[in-house]
């Protein structure tokens, strides 16, 4: 998936909301959680870089640190080296382009 821009969250949600379908079985709660984070996100104009993760029992929201690549982020490797079969996109929110998510 290369990256797509969506300049605001409820476009980005529209499209999370299309593979939490895909993908998520159960704990499909933690998506309403995502839904009111990332409308946080946008409102307090929180700029920055966000991983989420989806899998068959759940979803993740793993804020990294400015310049922080994913694998230097504790949440975000405690995350994959417990779990399988995870759906990884990277997700900016930037002040001039909206949302950004692609697949990682």
């Amino acid at each position: 998936m290369r990256a797509t821009i969506y300049e605001s969250a409820e476009g980005l949600l529209q499209k999370m909301n299309n593979l939490q379908r895909k993908h998520l079985k159960h704990y499909k709660s933690d998506f309403e959680i995502d839904k009111n984070r990332f409308h946080e996100i946008e409102n307090n104009h929180e700029y920055g870089h966000y991983i989420w993760v989806l899998r068959d029992s759940g979803t993740h929201i793993v804020t990294l640190e400015k310049d922080q690549r994913p694998d230097q982020n504790n949440y975000f490797n405690a995350i994959t080296n417990n779990w399988d079969d995870l759906h990884c996109y990277a997700v900016e929110y930037s002040k001039y382009a909206g949302f950004i998510m692609k697949s990682i």
